[in-house]
């Protein structure tokens, strides 16, 4: 998920814990707004690879969480 700034997105006024139930709902806005800015933008691109392929099962499970959550689209604009 990219840095709030870097979409043009305000920081959140709160952070948890929360001082009331007011301040929780204004946070779940704030992070609504957010999510649906964000969706338009990338965190990361895959330029290339180089080397060897990784033949270790878990170092090969872990860079394919990493892309399926960080690279998803590759065509959308970078934050």
């Amino acid at each position: 998920m990219p840095k709030p700034w870097r979409i043009g997105v305000k920081p959140a006024n709160g952070r948890f814990p929360f001082e009331s139930i007011a301040a929780e709902e204004e946070y779940a806005n704030w992070f609504g707004r957010y999510l649906q800015q964000s969706r338009s933008f990338g965190v990361c691109q895959l330029l290339e690879s180089m080397g060897p392929e990784l033949f270790d099962p878990a170092a090969r499970q872990l860079i394919s969480l990493h892309d399926d959550f960080c690279c998803r689209e590759s065509n959308r604009e970078l934050a």
